[in-house]
């Protein structure tokens, strides 16, 4: 099984009515792929045994779509109406097979930080910014 990474925006500021990220994240899961929703603000990088280190991150597994995404969805939705979630706590990047950034803008130092912290990865993953 496919392991997904979505790095985005914290759940709390996701508009559910219109952000595309939900609907990459539904179709991850219909084509049974694990998923992982990563809040941006987690994203560092530690020390390890090698010279890179490893980029770890906070993440939620998303498990199942209570509300299709492909429609527009009410604004009155939460996440949690959306999406059923669970806390897998710290996720080590590397061991996606695919990562996603979705991250509203600015772009500023801590989107670039984000960016070089994922440049680490990019013989282990496949990374769309």
């Amino acid at each position: 099984m496919k392991r997904v990474a979505i790095i985005s925006d914290p759940l709390s500021a996701i508009a559910v009515a219109y952000d595309s990220s939900l609907y990459l994240a539904e179709v991850a899961l219909t084509m049974h792929c694990e998923v992982y929703w990563v809040d941006s603000t987690t994203v560092v990088t530690q020390a390890g045994d090698g010279v890179e280190g490893r980029v770890m991150a906070h993440a939620m597994q998303l498990q199942a779509c209570r509300h299709s995404c492909y429609t527009v969805l009410p604004s009155h939705l939460s996440i949690n109406d959306v999406m059923g979630l669970s806390d897998v706590g710290e996720l080590d990047l590397s061991t996606m097979d695919l990562i996603l950034m979705r991250k509203d803008p600015p772009v500023d130092m801590h989107y670039l930080q984000i960016t070089y912290a994922l440049s680490r990865l990019v013989d282990l993953s496949l990374i769309h910014i």
